[in-house]
């Protein structure tokens, strides 16, 4: 298991790497503290090691993946995530399969 000593942070220069919705939704759940439990994953991250490290990379996907520890009940503080969502906007679907979807 990675401790929080072990995270690599990246330093960006340029706010402008993602579209001004994703930026929004980024900050939203960082404000709600999604990203101490949670991380960016999938091709939204490239454009930060893009500009972190010179990589090129074209976004194919327009859907945004996280990696999320499930915390039960002991979570100190806990996340409406539902809420930090629809208060950007975003109408949640719920799938066949029980999972949601925000479009």
């Amino acid at each position: 298991m990675i401790t929080k000593d072990e995270v690599m942070q990246i330093a960006v220069k340029n706010k402008d790497i993602f579209p001004v919705e994703v930026r929004e939704l980024l900050h939203a759940l960082y404000s709600a503290g999604f990203f101490e439990e949670s991380m960016l994953i999938g091709s939204w991250v490239m454009p930060l090691y893009q500009e972190a490290f010179g990589m090129n990379y074209t976004l194919r996907t327009l859907d945004i993946d996280f990696a999320v520890k499930f915390v039960y009940s002991d979570r100190h503080k806990k996340i409406d995530l539902e809420k930090v969502i629809t208060d950007l906007g975003y109408i949640p679907v719920i799938m066949q399969s029980g999972a949601a979807r925000f479009l």
